[in-house]
């Protein structure tokens, strides 16, 4: 079998079954199996709402970066006007390159799954405040 990371918390597998191969999310599979692992909860669709900056800095921009960085992870207009974020596209912005990478927080621990998926998640429906 073979496994492929696709965003934060999601891996995909290719796995053979009766001489076909098809391609499986894990996160899919585990959660219909009952698993479900603290540090990475499956939202509940019905539940699920589009993470907000205001938390993202309530949670884990003023808790976590701002030893090194004050309060320019929690000011909107700092982060967007620098560009560590392209809206809809977390791949490309240097935020989600440096967190994701474990190379932020240098000075902390290493943000969970959770947190970064977070991260993701905002940038990719779009980064608004």
């Amino acid at each position: 079998m073979k496994i492929a990371k696709i965003a934060p918390g999601i891996r995909m597998a290719n796995v053979k079954l009766h001489g076909k191969t098809f391609l499986v999310s894990l996160a899919i599979l585990l959660k219909g199996c009952g698993f479900n692992h603290p540090k990475m909860p499956f939202p509940d669709s019905a539940q699920s709402s589009p993470v907000s900056f205001s938390y993202l800095t309530q949670n884990i921009f003023i808790p976590k970066c701002s030893d090194c960085h004050g309060t320019n992870m929690g000011n909107y207009s700092y982060l967007m006007n620098r560009n560590y974020i392209v809206p809809g596209s977390a791949e490309s912005s240097l935020l989600y390159q440096l967190v994701s990478t474990g190379e932020m927080p240098k000075n902390g621990q290493a943000l969970r799954s959770d947190e970064i998926s977070a991260i993701y998640e905002w940038i990719q429906a779009g980064a608004k405040e």
